[in-house]
């Protein structure tokens, strides 16, 4: 019923915030605004002797996410930048996963 399903969203939203506020912690990692519910906007920042950009770098990391590990992020441009854009709509992801999620993105780079 009407429980269940806002059970079900605030938990996406709620993981949300969690995934924000952990790559608001990393310093490998720019966020462009707070989720206003359950999409998190974020760019990858490259090592300071990486040989490619920002946005060459996210786009590469968008692709091996999705061809290599099955993970499904989009793309967008925030600020005349190449963002990631994670939509959280699965109720049952765990901070342990998603604390997993980001470590494989940042394995990436």
């Amino acid at each position: 019923g009407k429980e269940g399903w806002s059970q079900l969203i605030t938990r996406c939203i709620d993981n949300a915030a969690y995934f924000y506020q952990q790559l608001k912690n990393s310093s490998e990692v720019e966020v462009t605004n707070i989720p206003e519910i359950s999409s998190v906007v974020f760019r990858v920042l490259p090592p300071e002797n990486a040989s490619e950009d920002a946005d060459t770098m996210n786009k590469r990391i968008r692709r091996a996410l999705l061809h290599h590990h099955g993970v499904v992020i989009g793309q967008t441009v925030c600020h005349g930048n190449v963002c990631l854009k994670f939509t959280l709509l699965n109720p049952t992801l765990t901070p342990a996963k998603l604390d997993e999620l980001l470590d494989l993105i940042l394995s990436l780079r």
